[in-house]
């Protein structure tokens, strides 16, 4: 029998505050806080806003970490860990009432996504995952019966195997993996070997992490670079420098200190922290803004004529009124930091020893695939670095891009191991796995290191071959074994009479290889007069968390002599062990440095999905929402992540019409663009629902259809067996609206065929705005910037045109253009962007026109997501758009096409 695939096609992103992405801040004033992106919108310069917190929650235990208070032990004193607390608290308040709101049963289970064991300073921080993971048990105790982690990276590759279903890595093949996981605080490598059995197999693992290795270098990394080399340009000649690099190595410990506990410092250092605090933030606005300008992302590209930022950088840092000076960031001053300091010293040799470390358990096995992730992963740079410097380690690899929000993936792949765990029983892939081999060497009596072999004695590691110096290979699923002793026999050169050296280590037989060490604290004392045979045993207990507390017993094969001498415990390479507390409620939590996010599965979730994989409708749909226009993509994949049937015909009703729309408006345009102005279409159309949609749309299409330019195809749905279909389903949707349930509605049948006919009219044509437009130099009426293709059900867009024309247009504008042909469709005033820029933490989202009320006194737009609606008043807001719309519903107007315009795609560069 065939073995059936699990078909995740969408997740349910939890939406606070109308957004699936979280800003990792928080804003305290007065005697409470605000978190995400209320926390950014309120804060000035004199505001205690805290962020880049993540990485200190593992720096030590929390209770260490909540000793910190403020100078008169007021609360507004946070301690790193209750920077976390409330941080955590609110963002799991927000979403459990949104599940509940939306008919859901609060989860039971959490899964959070976690950075891999934590190196630096050439030195492994052993106890940084320990302490990182006690620390969030402490705040999330007590309000899930079952708490659990997953390294990012082993995320990221579930979602892009299980979640998109990318067909190199979904295929039934065997692949080696190599997996970055770039974000706001750290860097993730690793490498994971696939089976070439389908999705679902038996229940036994499908995917094996060899090796891994994580380092704190992320996008705040990236702009204190950047931050450091303008403070030393733009720095008054008078300025102790030496004193402003004591200060900036105190700051990592004072980031987030209030003003409070910043008067208990040095004022010099607390000036600093102050001042260079704004300085990251400008940075980090001026990084973004550069990026998104880069038109190419060569490592040879001319970015003379990039975007480039101008920053305001102290000129006296330890002064507390310093004056500025205006520095000019340059795109190619991003480069050359971005290569020297965060490429070459840290990036490529994590890269290296990652690679070098899975290498043996690869057995000659190239590496087939590198997949891409995490918000920095948006400097591009990072895969011609990749192509370039890699090349021989990587030389039959192919590198995978996702045209999705970085962002989102993590807590979308969380989802996806969640289905993965409910359907096969709760073993999943990646519970209680180890990520790196675990390997030891032994010294006895300082004669020098010995790598023996290690032969088992307890039966649970039966089955289990290492070569000499491994005790466990990488991907050994410890599953079961949580707090069992685990005992092997080894037979070294001397009896340790004296004293014992260990050194535990990570996919390396080098003792002085530091990073690599697990064990700081390597010798343990030999007991006087402890007898001994021709061997000694290891003996290893490995907790939850994945604690290993070590111990030697000599004297093995005497009588009543044997001898324990324990070492000192140690956390090893392993992903998280709790036990399966037997229920299917599950929330994934990406806790990220920069921002955060949350998906949520059920149990009938994952049923659903069952059901669907053996229904090609539901597949076509799932590849639909990749090439449609992103008004039409979003609700569709709103519709797919839903499995209640309130809730499908919800979104099944919004998908239908947002198509509907889409054709209607579309159609619209094509009408007045080809001599149909003048008329009274728009005048009888009051409302953006199903029946006044498709009644404008025929009339459009029958009018004018043949003298359509860019999407003529779009006037033949008016006929034949597609214009029946849908006129059923339109009368259907009125039905439901009224309380009935038509038989004939099947939402999945509907969708798929009027989203296929949009996705053949529009084959070879683009939707999007234009951004950084600039005339181009030495010329007096030609200009260039860029168009961004909008498809796909979320932002960032990254199907990008270098353009080139006779006209600057506004990024507020929304056309259709065909790229080959050269020629355009405004769809103004009806799709619009721009609307809240006010919000400038959001992304700008689409608007489309919904709905006139009254004597046509007020207008209201729609957000393409789920955000308060924009209504115009006459003298309000927008006055412009009110005019033009306003001049819609009294008569139509001429239209034109646009043509002459060069569209070129980024993608021939890349």
């Amino acid at each position: 029998m065939a073995q059936k695939e699990l078909f995740i096609n969408s997740v349910r992103s939890v939406r606070i505050d109308g957004q699936t992405v979280i800003p990792t801040a928080v804003l305290y004033q007065n005697a409470g806080f605000q978190i995400g992106h209320e926390a950014i919108e309120n804060a000035d310069q004199k505001a205690d806003l805290r962020e880049d917190f993540k990485v200190e929650v593992g720096s030590a235990a929390p209770a260490r970490l909540a000793q910190r208070k403020s100078a008169d032990g007021n609360s507004r004193g946070r301690s790193t860990l209750g920077i976390a607390k409330d941080f955590i608290d609110a963002v799991m308040g927000g979403a459990i009432s949104v599940i509940e709101r939306q008919g859901y049963e609060k989860p039971s289970r959490i899964l959070v996504a976690e950075p891999l064991s934590l190196s630096q300073d050439d030195l492994a921080s052993e106890d940084w995952l320990k302490n990182y993971r006690a620390s969030i048990r402490q705040i999330l105790h007590g309000k899930f019966a079952q708490i659990d982690f997953l390294p990012e990276p082993f995320a990221v590759f579930q979602y892009y195997r299980y979640g998109v279903k990318h067909p190199l890595v979904a295929q039934k093949t065997k692949h080696a993996a190599l997996v970055f996981d770039f974000g706001g605080g750290t860097f993730d490598a690793s490498v994971i070997e696939t089976t070439a059995a389908g999705d679902i197999s038996g229940g036994g693992r499908n995917s094996r992490p060899l090796a891994a290795k994580s380092i704190p270098v992320g996008g705040f990394y990236i702009n204190r670079m950047i931050a450091e080399m303008l403070l030393f340009q733009g720095m008054d000649k008078s300025v102790d420098k030496h004193g402003v690099r004591r200060a900036l190595d105190a700051f990592a410990s004072l980031k987030n200190a209030d003003d409070e506990t910043l008067s208990n410092h040095r004022s010099d250092h607390a000036n600093f922290v102050r001042n260079f605090r704004r300085l990251l933030r400008s940075v980090e606005q001026a990084k973004i803004v550069i990026c998104s300008g880069i038109s190419s992302w060569r490592l040879d590209a001319d970015l003379s004529s990039s975007t480039a930022c101008r920053v305001d950088v102290p000129q006296r840092p330890l002064s507390e009124a310093s004056p500025c000076a205006s520095l000019r960031l340059e795109a190619s001053d991003l480069l050359k930091i971005f290569e020297d300091r965060i490429w070459k010293q840290k990036l490529l040799p994590a890269i290296r020893e990652t690679i070098k470390r899975g290498e043996v358990e690869l057995e000659g096995r190239r590496i087939s695939i590198v997949l891409l992730s995490g918000g920095s992963s948006n400097i591009r740079w990072i895969k011609p670095l990749i192509q370039r410097d890699l090349a021989h380690e990587l030389r039959q690899a192919e590198i995978l891009e996702l045209s999705e929000n970085f962002q989102e993936i993590v807590s979308k792949g969380l989802a996806v191991d969640c289905a993965r765990r409910f359907y096969t029983g709760g073993e999943g892939d990646f519970r209680a796995v180890t990520y790196n081999r675990l390997c030891l060497a032994l010294d006895p009596n300082g004669n020098g290191s010995e790598l023996p072999r290690f032969q088992p004695q307890s039966p649970a590691l039966d089955g289990i071959q290492a070569e000499r110096g491994v005790l466990l290979p990488s991907a050994t699923s410890l599953r079961g074994l949580v707090g069992e002793q685990l005992r092997w026999k080894v037979r070294l050169s001397k009896a340790p009479s004296q004293n014992l050296d260990y050194f535990f280590m990570r996919s390396s037989f080098d003792s002085e290889d530091m990073p690599a060490r697990h064990n700081l604290d390597s010798r343990v004392l030999t007991p006087r007069g402890t007898p001994f045979s021709g061997s000694i045993e290891v003996e290893l207990t490995v907790r939850e968390d994945g604690t290993a507390e070590p111990a030697f017993i000599y004297g093995t094969g005497t009588k009543g002599t044997n001898v324990t001498v324990p070492g000192k415990p140690f956390w090893m390479d392993m992903t998280y062990a709790t036990q399966d507390a037997g229920v299917d409620t599950y929330l994934g939590f990406d806790f990220g440095t920069s921002t955060s996010s949350l998906c949520y599965v059920d149990g009938n979730d994952i049923r659903v999905y069952a059901d669907r994989a053996e229904d090609r409708t539901w597949l076509g749909l799932s590849a639909l929402t990749e090439v449609l226009p992103y008004p039409v993509s979003y609700p569709l994949a709103r519709f797919l992540s839903e499995s209640s049937v309130e809730l499908m015909d919800k979104w099944g009703r919004e998908a239908f019409e947002a198509m509907l729309m889409f054709v209607a408006y579309a159609g619209y345009a094509e009408h007045c663009a080809a001599g149909g102005g003048q008329g009274k279409i728009f005048q009888t159309f009051r409302k953006r629902s199903a029946g006044p949609l498709w009644a404008m749309f025929r009339k459009c299409a029958e009018a004018t259809g043949s003298k359509w330019k860019i999407i003529p195809s779009f006037a033949e749905i008016v006929v034949g067996e597609d214009a029946k279909e849908i006129d059923k389903a339109v009368s259907a949707v009125a039905s439901t609206k009224h309380g009935k349930r038509p038989e004939e509605l099947n939402y999945p049948r509907v969708l798929e065929r009027l989203g296929n006919l949009i996705a053949r009219g529009f084959a070879g044509k683009v939707f999007g705005y234009f951004e950084d437009g600039k005339r181009k130099p030495f010329s007096m009426n030609t200009f260039q910037g860029v168009f961004r293709n909008a498809r796909g059900p979320s932002a960032p867009f990254i199907d990008i045109f270098e353009y080139e024309g006779a006209e600057n247009f506004p990024p507020e504008f929304v056309f259709i253009f065909d790229p080959k042909a050269g020629e355009g469709l405004p769809l103004f005033p009806l799709f619009t962007r721009g609307l809240d820029r006010q919000r400038s933490n959001f992304d700008s989202d689409f608007f489309i026109f919904d709905i006139v009320r009254g004597n046509d006194s007020e207008m209201a737009l729609r957000a393409i997501q789920e955000r308060e609606e924009v209504c115009l008043i006459k003298g309000g807001d927008f006055p412009e758009l009110f005019d033009q719309l306003a001049m819609l519903l009294k008569q139509d107007q001429r239209g034109a096409f646009v043509d002459g315009v060069t569209l070129k795609s980024r993608r021939s560069e890349q």
